[in-house]
């Protein structure tokens, strides 16, 4: 765990609110208003405490003249991905000097290069992955239900010290292993057929 001091010296984030102050800040936003939340949705702060520094904090963010562009996904409407967001930047009209603009495109150019240390936590997760599989696959011929072999692709996750998996797996045995996306693993196991 990261202490305050290290995740801001990480992330440049200096404070963090509780969830419930977005609404209230967006609408002084909205307004050009500057904005602090209740002193106990401050979750982290490590901004100065002072008055005089509440109101040069105050000052820089009244300075602050954010540029955001929508874009559409997809061009031709709605996005069924980023519906929320887009009716939220839908709101923001011309008259309130600011726009908003996808960021998107700068998370698909940062996933584009891995570092050494996400492609080895990669590797680590495809590790496990194929250890459930094959674990799983050893175990099939002894099961009598799906959900038991559903459980030996959950141990070994949990055996490796994996906190959930990327993707849920689908054990289906019979007419189950022909539905797309099977989640249910409640089914019998019988021998002979495609599991």
């Amino acid at each position: 765990m990261y202490s305050a001091e290290e995740a801001a010296k990480l992330s440049g984030i200096r404070e963090i609110w509780e969830a419930g102050e977005f609404a209230p800040f967006v609408n002084a936003l909205r307004k050009h208003e500057a904005y602090r939340p209740k002193p106990e949705n401050i979750l982290m702060s490590l901004a100065p405490a002072s008055a005089g520094a509440l109101k040069t904090s105050i000052a820089r963010q009244r300075a602050i003249k954010p540029r955001f562009n929508l874009l559409q996904f997809p061009p031709e409407g709605e996005s069924r991905e980023y519906r929320q967001e887009q009716r939220f930047a839908a709101t923001w009209t011309k008259e309130s000097g600011f726009t908003i603009q996808s960021v998107s495109p700068i998370f698909a150019q940062m996933r584009v290069r891995k570092s050494a240390m996400e492609l080895q936590l990669m590797q680590h997760a495809i590790d496990i992955s194929i250890e459930a599989h094959q674990r799983a696959q050893a175990f099939a011929s002894q099961a009598k239900w799906e959900y038991e072999v559903d459980a030996q692709v959950a141990y070994t996750f949990k055996l490796r010290n994996a906190d959930n998996w990327g993707y849920p797996d689908i054990v289906g045995c019979g007419p189950n292993a022909t539905t797309l996306h099977y989640e249910e693993s409640q089914g019998p196991v019988k021998s002979g057929e495609l599991i």
